[in-house]
């Protein structure tokens, strides 16, 4: 295994007889064995649908690509993400969102990473009318970006505890989706100077994406222990403090 996949434990041994009697003497054994400590594991959902609107409930779909900010109106985009490789034995723990920057137009300052629709994020942008959208769009705020860089993804931005209680809540009530809001601040919005960022579409490569990290809700095996030896003198070996419980080895 990859050496950050490990974690050093102690294993103190015991002499003992057949009958599991103690015959150990004062001196107790210590030896140095290592067991598998796997990383969080995660999983990455690029949206499936996307699209920016105009304040004047004009929606742009495919059309090259989604803009943020203000161009000769203000802009705001949506993006909607499948949620069918969710199993029924993952505990969400964390949900983070990056995307795509092509152009950046002047300076349109932090990003807005917003509930869309004031429910759970379950409301459909593909039926939503434009208006609708744009509305939806500047939902409960989970989190922010300071102004990214074009031609760039941006780091992994964490949307918090209530973006991740929305996705479970998706989930659990047989949601096939969830989908998430990105506006500018309302002085860019209303302002009277061009400032925006593009970003790739759900039809390019680049399309945005989140990251779902989870544990499975189930009891996990016993840790894979390597490395140990005990010497033919030892009949039994009792490994104190690995994993929740005791465990024995038989070692000839």
């Amino acid at each position: 295994f990859p050496s950050h996949d490990m974690a050093s434990y102690t294993v103190y041994s015991q002499a003992s007889d057949a009958a599991n009697n103690d015959t150990s003497t004062a001196l107790v054994t210590t030896y140095s064995v290592s067991a598998w400590n796997p990383p969080t594991p995660y999983v990455t959902i690029p949206a499936d649908y996307s699209y920016d609107v105009r304040a004047d409930a004009v929606k742009f779909l495919h059309d090259g690509d989604d803009w943020v900010g203000r161009g000769s109106n203000a802009l705001r985009t949506v993006n909607r993400f499948p949620l069918a490789v969710i199993q029924s034995d993952w505990t969400l723990l964390k949900v983070e969102v990056r995307f795509y920057t092509e152009i950046k137009t002047a300076s349109p300052g932090t990003i807005y990473f917003n509930r869309y629709g004031s429910s759970h994020g379950e409301d459909n942008p593909v039926t939503d009318s434009a208006a609708t959208a744009y509305s939806n769009i500047a939902g409960t705020n989970y989190a922010s970006l300071s102004e990214p860089t074009a031609a760039a993804w941006t780091s992994w931005v964490d949307l918090g505890a209530t973006a991740l209680a929305d996705i479970a809540y998706c989930y659990a009530n047989s949601q096939d989706y969830w989908s998430l809001g990105i506006k500018a601040h309302a002085d860019i919005e209303g302002g009277e100077t061009a400032a925006y960022i593009t970003i790739s579409e759900d039809n390019e490569e680049n399309d945005m994406e989140i990251k779902i990290s989870y544990e499975i809700s189930t009891i996990p095996p016993p840790p894979i222990i390597s490395n140990a030896y005990f010497g033919p003198d030892r009949a039994g070996a009792i490994l104190i403090g690995v994993g929740s419980g005791t465990f024995t080895i038989n070692a000839g």
